[in-house]
């Protein structure tokens, strides 16, 4: 009796073990960067640089941005006469037409939008506007609901030039420790995953019917069969994923990875993502991985279908 109540602790003890790994703690601090008019609370470091381009200058135009567990945070900081970064920003709420919420906090004038792209993450952007500064603060996640982009914003607040020593009253509430749930990034069971099926650039019909794979039974094997040849799949091309101007402008990196079906024919069938990036990027691993030429995989010198993973990496371009 006394085991089974020592197994049965023991389990119950695993378990909260298990429970508290799925869960990330983060240690939010607040940033306020000089020769700005905001604080915000984050959960990680921003990295700081100047935005440059042929119309912009260094000193006026600032950007703050990093990301953590899949979302990512960003804070655009323009010259208001010439607000270089918000032109794409603006792009991106023009392509998915969305209206924003407009409100003046003080002297500022603020409008909010939120919307999912094509690709399912989440935006939420908010444009600010004073006399000094033009700013966009803007969150990217891969589930509507997500508890570092909520906070992130609900800590937001905006001063006028001057008014700074009203943080210092702030900075002894900081220093707070909040768990955010680990579910950015997870693998997903088989059956709860969504299947996205673009098919770029190649007509609809062509993928209608996927041929099984192909093998001789054995009692149809001849001693012949042994002599034909066998192989696996082998891809002799494979054209590499181009970054998007919205990729590049918002520092997008990482891996996609998709499930690619390798029909006997030789030919490109089915692609499901395994795993995204926004910005357009799943778009272009999907249209290079179109034009992948390959042998197919043979079986006693019978062509079969093949279904593998293949990476594409989007590095610092």
């Amino acid at each position: 009796m006394k085991r089974t109540l020592l197994i049965f602790l023991m389990i119950i003890c695993c378990s909260f073990v298990v429970g508290a790994q799925s869960v990330k703690t983060a240690v939010w601090k607040t940033f306020a960067p000089e020769n700005e008019e905001f604080w915000v609370d984050i959960p990680i470091a921003l990295n700081a640089s100047a935005f440059q381009n042929d119309n912009s200058n260094d000193d006026f135009n600032r950007r703050y941005l990093n990301s953590l567990d899949g979302t990512y945070f960003y804070i655009f900081s323009d010259n208001p006469q010439r607000p270089a970064q918000f032109k794409y920003v603006n792009e991106i709420i023009r392509v998915y037409k969305q209206t924003g919420k407009a409100e003046k906090i003080g002297k500022f004038e603020t409008v909010k939008y939120a919307f999912v792209d094509d690709e399912n993450f989440q935006h939420i952007i908010l444009t600010v506007k004073s006399e000094n500064r033009f700013y966009v603060f803007q969150t990217l996640s891969p589930s509507k609901e997500n508890a570092a982009a909520d906070r992130f914003f609900r800590s937001l607040k905006l001063f006028e030039k001057g008014s700074r020593e009203n943080f210092f009253e702030m900075q002894n509430e900081k220093g707070i420790t909040v768990t955010i749930p680990n579910t950015i990034g997870e693998s997903v069971p088989e059956n709860e995953r969504t299947s996205y099926n673009y098919d770029i650039g190649a007509p609809d019909d062509k993928h209608a019917k996927v041929p099984k794979p192909v093998s001789v039974p054995k009692n149809q094997k001849s001693s012949k069969t042994k002599d034909l040849p066998t192989a696996e799949l082998n891809i002799s091309k494979r054209p590499e994923a181009k970054f998007t101007d919205f990729a590049i402008f918002y520092e997008m990196r990482g891996t996609i990875t998709l499930s690619i079906t390798f029909l006997a024919d030789g030919t490109i069938g089915k692609i499901t993502p395994v795993s995204k990036l926004p910005f357009g990027l799943t778009q272009q691993a999907i249209a290079a991985a179109r034009k992948i030429e390959f042998s197919p995989a043979k079986l006693e010198g019978i062509a079969y279908t093949v279904i593998k993973t293949v990476e594409y990496s989007f590095i610092k371009k």
